[in-house]
């Protein structure tokens, strides 16, 4: 199942209740409850997250976890034990931030009860104060078919981080100075190296005591077990000693002081100095897989350190936070949780006693196995508690998961694979209508992940569509039919009148125009006529010799008669 970005908002998959009728939603409660309220320095306390949900059945959670910084830090989160069966989101640690966030599911039926685990967040305590553990952002969706988010309240967590006690002398000679006139104490302290006993990787040692009140001053000298400072190294009054130890070399080192009192040396007192500046030796990490499909493999890794030793692993994988490897730890090596398909880094990180730490890296790859087939599925569904049946093919033994989607909206639902490799899925919900979308994939018992199946759509037709479903509501739609035709009828009649009469406009336009231009020419060939018909009088009357003159009046006067002929003749066809 897929983690980022992401969407910025996670969408969890709900597993939905296969109960037909919707039932009342009562509150929830988020809470954390840590083992201990009290907790030293640099120790860690284990901080559970439980939910409460008495009177209904839940089946999905998430809540963000938050923490001073400057006072816990998130070691690793612990899922054993959990009510939660898959992961939408694992749990992430930001100790930038101060958070841990993680969203879980429970398969049908869900959990209904009073303290339902759901992860163990481990905290290191860093200073002294009262650190606030919160819980916001949270919610807790009841098994109803719906969803419904019945969160109630959340509730946080009070750690009270103390100081660790002081460490009482092992031994007089090392750990208290005996001046030779004086009863009183003379005790050494340091505020680098607080623990004889532990081991520091810090390149300044210093150190701190109180003087009897006759004491002139003091000397001191790092060295072996057994140093005995200078009495040349002398200061009066001298109440601290700061120590560079670059010119030292790593492992156990005493820092032994001395009084002086009118004159006189006392004993000298000894403080163990425990040094280790440099990281473990490198080392590498071997992968060994079943096969490339297995999604959890085992990691072998040892690092040795010459002076401290190794103090603990911690392990990463990807992106992800470090974790510690005893989490992991089986005989010799490390068996990884079950991991998507796809290609990972994992790295090891080797801390010695002192807090130094090497880090080795391998990868590797897990594949997943083969697809599921979806082989029967409804077509169409109508709107409402409508059964959906889905029918196929996956691993024997198997359990497989049927995931739809819509517009945002999402639905799982899980079967077991038969012996046979069948499977069959039965659900009377109801789903928005439109066109959803299904596929499937099974995981077995190691955490194995098929490759997605064929997918598939299904149809949710809405209610007023559903044949059989309202005799009125096929009226509404046959009148609004009726209506929506006789509107375009009329919307096409108009249209083609107002063609129509655009086009006789245009002819009237044209005849008038011609009406026009044809009265211009009868005017034209009217005077042409008369002035023919003067040329013909003038031609009677022309003396002898001009005979031709004659006859060409009489062509010009019988060509002007033939077009005024001719546009009578016009005149009457229009």
């Amino acid at each position: 199942m897929d983690s980022a970005s992401k969407k910025k908002a996670v969408i969890l998959l709900l597993l939905l209740s296969p109960a037909f009728i919707s039932r009342a939603s009562h509150g929830a409660d988020l809470y954390a409850a840590p083992t201990k309220t009290e907790v030293q320095i640099e120790r860690t306390v284990s901080v559970p997250v439980y939910v409460s949900s008495a009177d209904t059945e839940m089946n999905a959670a998430g809540v963000t976890v938050r923490f001073p910084t400057d006072m816990l830090q998130a070691v690793s989160v612990d899922k054993s034990g959990s009510i939660f069966n898959l992961w939408p989101q694992e749990p992430i640690i930001s100790n930038s931030a101060g958070t841990v966030f993680f969203e879980g599911v429970a398969l049908n039926p869900g959990y209904k009860g009073s303290a339902g685990k759901l992860v163990s967040i481990v905290f290191k305590a860093k200073r002294t104060g009262t650190a606030s553990i919160l819980l916001s952002g949270g919610s807790v969706l009841a098994n109803d078919g719906e969803g419904t988010n019945i969160l109630s309240q959340l509730k946080g967590a009070v750690l009270k981080i103390i100081s660790p006690p002081p460490v009482a002398p092992k031994e007089e000679t090392k750990q208290q100075a005996t001046p030779a006139k004086s009863t009183q104490d003379l005790s050494i302290r340091s505020t680098t190296h607080p623990d004889p006993e532990r081991w520091y990787s810090t390149s300044n040692a210093q150190f701190e005591w109180t003087l009897p009140s006759a004491a002139e001053g003091a000397a001191w000298a790092l060295g072996g077990e057994s140093v005995v400072p200078d009495t040349a190294s002398f200061v009066r009054e001298a109440t601290q000693a700061i120590i560079n130890l670059d010119s030292y070399d790593d492992g156990t080192r005493y820092f032994g002081m001395r009084a002086r009192e009118e004159g006189v040396w006392g004993k000298t007192s000894r403080y163990q100095v425990n040094i280790d500046r440099k990281p473990p030796e490198r080392f590498a990490i071997s992968i060994e897989q079943e096969n490339q499909t297995d999604p959890s493999p085992r990691l072998k890794f040892s690092a040795s350190d010459q002076t401290s030793g190794v103090e603990r692993y911690e392990v990463r994988i990807g992106q992800g936070s470090w974790f510690d490897a005893e989490d992991i730890q089986s005989g010799d090596s490390y068996r990884l949780s079950p991991q998507k398909p796809g290609e990972y880094k994992v790295f090891v990180k080797a801390i010695d006693k002192a807090g130094n730490s090497t880090e080795a890296e391998n990868s590797f790859k897990v594949l997943p196995t083969d697809a599921p087939t979806i082989i029967s599925y409804p077509l169409g569904l109508k709107e409402g508690n409508s059964s959906l049946i889905f029918k196929g093919i996956a691993a024997p033994g198997s359990r497989l998961f049927l995931r739809g989607s819509y517009n945002g909206s999402s639905v799982v639902f899980d079967s077991a694979v038969g012996e046979d490799g069948r499977w069959e899925i039965i659900e009377k919900m109801s789903l928005a209508s439109g066109r959803w979308e299904f596929f499937a994939e099974s995981r077995d018992d190691t955490g194995r992940i098929s490759l997605p199946s064929n997918k598939v759509y299904v149809r949710i037709v809405p209610l007023w569509l559903s044949a059989g479903y309202n005799i009125g509501a096929w009226w509404v739609v046959l009148v609004f039919l009726a209506i929506l035709i006789m509107a375009g009828y009329t919307l096409l009649n108009y249209i083609a009148m107002s063609f129509k009469n655009m086009l006789l406009k245009a002819k009237i336009n044209r005849a008038v125009k011609r009406e026009e231009y044809l009265s211009k020419v009868r005017a034209l060939i009217g005077q042409t006529s008369e002035i023919a018909t003067s040329l013909s009088g003038e031609a009677k009357n022309l003396p002898a010799g001009f005979a031709e003159e004659e006859k060409a009046i009489g062509e010009i006067s019988k060509d002007v008669q033939r077009e005024q002929e001719d546009l009578n003749k016009d005149q009457l066809k229009n």
